[in-house]
C-alpha cells in the first residue's frame, strides 16, 4: 500500500482481514510444507540428514516469511509465528535430533539479536544527532521519553492486575509476587526496534531526498522514542531486577530443592569414588599418589576404608568375571581412616583379603566368585580373515575409536593439543599402513608432541611479548614450565598405552584371543601393538623419574574424575533432573576445581606420606636388572656406577 493512503471502515477491515487472516492461511501452508519435509527427512541415525533438517527450518522459516510478506502482502510475521506454532505441536515428533535443532536456533537467536540491537543502537544514534540538528527532538522531548516509559509501565500493570483473577487460575497459576515482576521486568524491545526500523527505513525510501518531509519527521521522532524506551526497560528494569527478584523472595530456592541438590551432590561424589576405583585397575594408574587426589577433589578428601571397599565389591559384582581386574590399593589404603567405627575381625580379613586381591589374577578372581571362566576366543576356522595390511588398518581404526571414546568420557579434552597430537599419530599411521609398514604410532606421537613442546619453550623466550603470552598462560617460571611438560608427556603417554590395551582387547575379541585360533597375521598386529607400548613405558622410565610420573599420573586421575563428574551433572541437566541455575553452581565448583588441577606445579602436596620411597628404588632397581640383561651394562663399574646415581636419585 502507498503511504498516504486513505482508509474508510470498509477498505480497513478488509486490509485488517487480508493481513490478519491471509498471514495465518500462509503460515498453515508453509507449516504443512515444514512438516512434510520433517517426515521425509526420517532418517534418525544419519547425521547428514539431521543436518539437513535444521537446513531445511531454517531456510523454509525465512522463506515464509518472504512469499507472505512481500509477494501476498499478508504480514510476515504472523506468518512465521502460525508456522512455528503449527511444527511446533504438530511436527515435533518428526525432528530427528532436538538438541542440533535448540542449540543451532539458540545460537542464530543470539547473532540476530546482536545483529538488530547493534543495528538499532547505531540508527538511534545516527536519528538522535540528526533529530537536534533539525530541530525536530529538543529537550523537553526528553521529559517526554520518561513519561511514556512510565506510562507503558502503568498500561502493563493496568493489563495484568485486570487479567489476574483469571492467570491465577489456569495454568500452573501465578501468585502476587510473580505478577509483580512480570510488570516490572518490562519488554526487551526487540520486536519493536525491528518495526521502527522497518518503518523508518521504508518512509524513507518512498521519500525525496532534497527535502526533509512530514512523514520522515515523524517517524524519525516515533524511531527516537521507540528506542529510548528499549533503552531505559534494559538499563533501569534490567539493572534492578535482579534485586527486585530477591526481594520478593522468587530468587529463594525452596527447601525442597535444596535437599534434591544436596542428594544429587551425594550421587556424584559416590560416582566419584566408583571411577576413581575404576581407574585404580588399569596399571598405568598403579603409583598414583593419594594425597594429590584428595588435595584437588575436596570430596574425596573423607573417603573411608569402608566406603572404598564397598566400591570395589559394587566393580567386582557389577564385572564378569573374566573382565575383572582388581584395582591397585596398595597405595590408597594407607591414607584412609577407618570411618569412625570400631573394625571388628571379619572386617579387618574382608580388608586383607581386599589387598590380597591387589596381585590377584583374572582367573583366580573368577574361582573365588563361584561364575564360570566365559569363552575366550571365537571359532574362526573356515572363515576368509582380512589381510595384514587391512588388519593393520582396522587396528589403527580402533586406536583412534579409543580416542575418541575417551574424549566423551573425559579422559581427553578435545581441543588439548595432546588430544590432537594422539589423533594426528593415528591419521600418519594410516598412511604408513597403507604402504605397508609395519605400526609406528608412537614415532608418529613423538614427532606431534615434540613440535608442540617446542612451541610452548619458544613461548618462553625473553621477547617481551611472548614473555607476556607466556605468563597469561600460567607459566611463570622454568620450573614450571619443566613441570607443565613432563605433566604433558605423562598425560599423552598414558593415553596412548590405555588406547592400544583397549584396541588390544577389542582386536582379540574379534578374532579370538592370543591363541591356536588368532591367525598369524592377528598376531602380528598384536605384537606390533605391544612394541609400541614397551617403547612408551620405555620413554617413561628413561626421560622421567618415578616420582614426576607419579605426580602427572595422580593429575591425570584427578582431570578424569573430575570430567566424569562434570559430564554427569551436564546429563542430569538436559535430562530436567536439576535446573540450570542449580548445575550451574555445581559447575561452576567443579570447574574451579578442574582448573587447579590444570595449573598446578606443587611437586610435594599436603598431607603426603613418604610411602614410595621403596617402589622407586624396586622400580631403579627393575630398570638396572633389565638394561644388564639386555647387556646395555657390560662390566661392574658400570653397574656400581649406575647403582650409585639411583641411591643418589632415591
Amino acid at each position: 500500500e502507498d503511504f498516504g493512503e486513505v482508509f474508510d471502515w470498509g477498505s480497513g477491515i478488509a486490509l485488517f482481514c487480508r493481513k490478519a487472516l491471509g498471514s495465518v492461511a500462509a503460515g498453515t501452508f508453509f507449516g504443512i510444507l515444514m512438516i512434510v519435509m520433517l517426515c521425509l527427512l526420517n532418517r534418525r541415525f544419519n547425521p547428514e540428514e539431521n543436518i539437513w533438517q535444521v537446513t531445511a527450518l531454517f531456510a523454509m522459516a525465512y522463506l515464509n516469511y518472504y512469499v507472505a510478506d512481500f509477494v501476498w502482502e499478508t504480514s510476515g510475521v504472523m506468518a512465521t509465528l502460525t508456522a512455528g506454532l503449527m511444527v511446533h505441536f504438530l511436527g515435533r515428533g518428526f525432528v530427528n535430533d532436538t538438541k542440533l535443532l535448540g542449540n543451532f536456533f539458540e545460537i542464530v537467536e543470539g547473532i540476530l539479536n546482536t545483529i538488530l540491537f547493534s543495528l538499532g543502537g547505531l540508527v538511534w544514534g545516527s536519528i538522535i544527532v540528526e533529530n537536534y540538528r533539525n530541530k525536530i527532538w529538543v529537550g523537553k522531548d526528553w521529559g517526554y521519553l520518561i513519561v511514556a516509559y512510565l506510562f507503558l509501565l502503568i498500561i502493563r500493570a493496568a493489563l495484568f492486575i485486570v487479567t489476574y483473577p483469571i492467570t491465577v487460575r489456569i495454568g500452573l497459576k501465578t501468585n502476587w509476587p510473580e505478577t509483580i515482576f512480570t510488570i516490572y521486568s518490562g519488554l526487551r524491545g526487540s520486536v519493536g526496534i525491528a518495526l521502527a526500523l522497518s518503518l523508518n527505513s521504508q518512509v524513507i525510501q518512498v521519500s525525496p531526498e532534497d527535502e526533509l518531509t512530514l512523514y520522515e519527521k515523524q517517524t524519525a521522532q516515533l524511531y527516537q522514542m521507540v528506542g529510548g524506551i528499549a533503552f531505559m526497560t534494559l538499563l533501569v528494569n534490567g539493572s534492578t531486577a535482579g534485586p527486585l527478584l530477591k526481594k520478593l523472595g522468587l530468587a529463594d530456592e525452596p527447601e525442597t530443592r535444596k535437599k534434591i541438590v544436596a542428594s544429587y551432590k551425594y550421587l556424584y561424589e559416590r560416582s566419584a569414588v566408583d571411577t576413581f576405583v575404576q581407574l585404580l585397575t588399569r596399571d598405568c594408574f598403579k603409583y598414583v599418589d593419594f594425597s594429590v587426589i584428595r588435595f584437588h577433589i575436596p570430596f574425596l578428601k573423607d573417603l573411608t576404608k569402608e566406603q572404598l571397599y564397598k566400591a570395589v565389591l559394587k566393580l567386582k559384582q557389577s564385572t564378569p568375571p573374566s573382565k575383572y581386574r582388581p584395582p591397585h590399593l596398595s597405595r590408597v589404603w594407607p591414607y584412609l581412616p577407618s570411618g569412625g567405627e570400631a573394625i571388628d575381625e571379619s572386617k579387618q580379613e574382608a580388608y586383607k583379603k581386599l589387598l590380597e586381591d591387589d596381585n590377584a589374577d583374572e582367573e583366580e578372581t573368577a574361582k573365588e566368585t563361584g561364575h564360570p571362566q566365559q569363552a575366550k576366543s571365537h571359532d574362526l576356522h573356515g572363515i576368509e580373515l582380512p589381510s595384514l595390511e587391512e588388519m593393520r588398518l582396522l587396528f589403527i581404526n580402533l586406536l583412534d575409536a579409543s580416542y575418541s571414546h575417551q574424549i566423551d568420557s573425559g579422559e581427553l579434552v578435545s581441543s588439548h593439543p595432546v588430544t590432537l597430537a594422539l589423533k594426528s599419530s593415528t591419521t600418519q599411521s594410516e598412511t604408513t599402513a597403507k604402504e605397508g609398514k609395519p605400526l609406528d604410532d608412537f614415532s608418529a606421537l613423538k614427532e606431534y608432541a615434540d613440535y608442540w613442546v617446542k612451541t610452548r619453550a619458544h613461548i618462553k623466550k625473553r621477547d617481551c611479548f611472548l614473555l607476556f603470552l607466556g605468563k597469561s598462560l600460567g607459566l611463570q617460571s622454568t620450573a614450571e614450565l619443566r613441570i607443565s611438560e613432563d605433566s604433558v608427556y605423562v598425560e599423552q603417554v598414558l593415553s596412548f598405552i590405555t588406547a592400544h590395551k583397549d584396541a588390544e582387547h577389542v582386536f582379540q575379541e574379534t578374532f579370538g584371543h592370543l591363541s591356536d585360533d588368532l591367525s598369524k597375521d592377528a598376531k602380528t598386529i598384536i605384537e606390533e601393538s605391544r612394541q609400541q607400548v614397551q617403547l612408551a613405558e620405555d620413554a617413561l622410565s628413561s626421560n622421567l623419574d618415578p616420582a614426576t610420573v607419579r605426580l602427572a599420573s595422580s593429575h591425570k586421575v584427578c582431570k578424569i574424575i573430575l570430567q566424569k563428574v562434570i559430564h554427569l551433572v551436564d546429563r542430569w541437566t538436559e535430562s530436567g533432573l536439576l535446573k540450570s541455575s542449580e548445575a550451574g553452581d555445581l559447575l561452576d565448583e567443579l570447574q574451579g576445581l578442574m582448573l587447579n588441577v590444570v595449573d598446578c606445579t606443587l611437586s610435594e602436596h599436603e598431607g603426603q606420606k613418604f610411602v614410595f620411597e621403596r617402589e622407586d628404588a624396586a622400580a631403579k632397581l627393575d630398570d638396572l636388572k633389565k638394561r644388564i640383561i639386555d647387556g646395555k651394562l657390560t662390566t661392574w663399574k658400570e653397574v656400581r656406577s649406575e647403582l650409585n646415581r639411583a641411591d643418589d636419585e632415591i
